[in-house]
């Protein structure tokens, strides 16, 4: 059971750190508003894209994670013969 507190506990955090990464990751550079033509966008629907695509990925990822935290959590039975 500390195991499986363990494996959880570890995942919050990472979670927590891939979060921070993807929003810093999709901040924009102020220098880009100096440069950038007045009629270009600078956030296009291939941000919000972005946004969707690595959200989804990592509820994947999070969900196989876990999966095998509670798959191999349980204790060893030998089969029955």
């Amino acid at each position: 059971m500390e195991l499986l507190v363990n494996n959880l506990l570890s995942l919050v955090i990472d979670a927590v750190a891939v979060a921070i990464l993807i929003r810093t990751s999709a901040v924009l550079v102020p220098s880009l508003d100096r440069v950038a033509p007045k009629y270009m966008k600078l956030i296009t629907s291939n941000f919000s894209s972005f946004m969707v695509l690595s959200a989804l990925m990592l509820v994947v990822l999070f969900t196989m994670i876990f999966d095998f935290f509670v798959l191999t959590s349980f204790p060893y039975a030998p089969a029955l013969s």
